[in-house]
């Protein structure tokens, strides 16, 4: 197992994790519950970790990460390339396959 990402935020931690399921990349998070921790621990030590379960998907789930934070938040609906799913401007990845918006994006704007 590889660690692909980190943040205070378990909320997006989470999320990553479900858009990387959905692009069939294997995954766990670890310290999800460790906030009660902070105090007793350092705080960067409570940060919710996403772990890739197959290391040879990892670039792969770095990617997509990558994709989902660059992606932009403001602009037009959207178009999935990958499932022709419609989006509003609120979705950074297709909720249905979970292929990131940048793409479909910058080809609409």
């Amino acid at each position: 197992m590889r660690q692909v990402h980190s943040s205070p935020n378990v909320a997006l931690v989470n999320h990553y994790r479900s858009v990387l399921e959905e692009s069939g990349i294997p995954c766990v998070v670890r310290g999800e519950y460790l906030a009660s921790a902070v105090g007793e621990i350092p705080p960067i030590e409570a940060w919710a970790e996403l772990w890739v379960v197959d290391e040879s998907r990892f670039d792969d789930a770095a990617r997509l990460i990558a994709d989902l934070e660059t992606a932009p938040r403001n602009g037009a609906a959207w178009v999935c390339e990958e499932c022709g799913e419609e989006h509003d401007t609120a979705f950074a990845a297709c909720w249905k396959c979970g292929s990131p918006a940048d793409a479909a994006r910058r080809r609409a704007g």
